[in-house]
Parts: structure tokens; C-alpha cells; sequence
């Protein structure tokens, strides 16, 4: 154990990456118990390597994950707004899925954070500093657009009227721009970004028009001739029916 925590400790990204992805793999409680403030420390680092830190993030979800009694994530929602404004895409997108997991467990601690998951959207909304590495058939980083709308299913509602007017055009924006085409990986990526959403639109009971918008959206899935389009666009709208009559009259 001493040596594992030598490896945190050392300047070399190389024995700091590998050590991460064995404590990691192996995830015991006794690593949780030794290793876990290591961790902590070494994502935050700001003269870590990014590549380091997505596996150090990663790292730390395994640890929680397995040993959610014994990390200590107490007074880590400063530290999630400040992961959370991450320039590098690959740590962001590690960081995101620590935060689902978080949230998961307990919504109220990170409410500080819901902003920055909505600034998240926007940034990839509008294409805005996505490197060619993270754009996927043309969609901006499809995975971390899919994770920080889960991370938001998490919480029971936006009640910042700046916030929730900015997640909307996100989410209008995403409802737009969606549609069939013959590129299977594209479909897919898609259409994965477009049920989060319109899951997302379930969850904070969006408005009337917005609910109309989606159903109408869902009509065109459910009469394509690909049959998982039409499966999945079926299922929603039966979802979609279920949340309420009324703001799709």
C-alpha cells in the first residue's frame, strides 16, 4: 500500500495514470480507506496531466461507487462546479460521470452545480471550443451532452428563471436538430442525444408548447421504416402520454 501511494505522489504522469487504473480496477475497501484522499487531491491538481485526470476521475466514481460508506465527498460541491468548469473535454467528460453518480446519491448537496451543467449544454450547443477529437459524425461530444442531461434528470426541478430559460433553448435546440438520416453511427449518436432530452423535457414538466413539440417529433420516428427508430419513438411517446394529458391537447 505504501507504494501505491508513493505513485500518487510522484511528478510522473506515467506511475500516476497506471496506479489510478489498477486502484480502480480492483476498487476494495482498503483502497477506498488508503487511497481515496490521494485521489481526491490528485483530480483537482491543476499541474496534472489531463490525461492523468480522466483516469483519476474515473478512479474515484469506481472507489464511490463500491465504497460509498467510506469515501468522503462531504463539501464537494465547490469542488464538482469547479471540475465542472473544465476546459479539456476528456476530464469533463470523466468528471460528469463522477457527478451523476454523486448526485445519484444525494441531489441536494450539488444544487450549486446545476448552472454549470446547463453552461455544459450550451458550450456544446453551440459548438463553441469542441475539439474535432470530441465531435462524433458532427455531433459535439454526443456522450457528455447525453451524461450532463442524466445528471439533471437528477434533480427535481430548475427554479432559476435564467437558468431554466437558457436549459429550454438547449433543449429546443436539440429537439430541432434532430432527424432521420442514413448514417447508422449518426442515427445513433443522435437519437441517443434526443431521448435524453425529451426524457429530460419529461422530467422538468416543461411547457405546453414545448410537450406538443416533442409529441409531434415522436409521430415523425414512429412511422420510419428502421425498427428500432420506431420502437424507440413508440416508447416515448407512451412515456410521454403517461406524464400528463393536458399540455398535449
Amino acid at each position: 500500500m505504501f507504494m501505491i501511494e508513493e505513485d500518487f505522489g510522484r511528478a510522473r504522469g506515467c506511475n500516476q495514470h497506471h496506479t489510478s487504473h489498477m486502484v480502480g480496477n480492483i476498487g476494495g475497501r482498503e483502497f477506498a480507506e488508503s487511497l481515496a484522499p490521494d485521489v481526491q487531491k490528485l483530480l483537482l491538481s491543476s499541474s496534472c496531466r489531463p490525461l492523468v485526470r480522466k483516469k483519476v476521475a474515473l478512479c474515484l466514481l469506481r472507489l464511490f461507487r463500491k465504497n460509498s460508506d467510506i469515501v468522503n465527498v462531504d463539501g464537494w460541491s465547490d469542488r464538482m462546479a469547479q471540475l465542472l468548469d473544465e476546459c479539456d473535454l476528456g476530464v469533463l467528460t470523466s468528471s460528469m460521470s463522477l457527478f451523476v453518480a454523486l448526485v445519484a446519491n444525494n441531489h441536494e448537496a450539488y444544487s450549486s452545480c446545476l448552472p454549470k451543467c446547463v453552461q455544459i449544454l450550451e458550450r456544446l450547443s453551440r459548438n463553441q471550443d469542441v475539439p474535432q477529437e470530441y465531435t462524433y459524425y458532427g455531433i459535439p461530444s454526443p456522450w457528455l451532452q447525453v451524461k450532463t442531461m442524466r445528471a439533471l434528470q437528477y434533480f427535481p426541478t430548475v427554479e432559476d428563471p435564467t437558468t431554466r430559460r437558457a436549459l429550454f433553448e438547449v433543449l429546443q435546440w436539440i429537439l430541432m436538430g434532430t432527424d432521420v438520416v442514413k448514417n447508422v453511427n449518426k442515427n445513433n449518436a443522435s437519437h441517443a442525444v434526443l431521448f435524453e432530452a425529451l426524457a429530460l423535457v419529461m422530467h422538468i414538466d416543461s411547457e405546453k408548447e414545448m410537450m406538443s413539440q416533442c409529441v409531434a417529433l415522436l409521430g415523425k420516428f414512429i412511422v420510419v421504416r428502421e425498427p428500432n427508430i420506431r420502437y424507440l419513438g413508440l416508447e416515448n411517446m407512451t412515456r410521454m402520454l403517461m406524464v400528463t394529458d393536458e399540455k398535449i391537447k
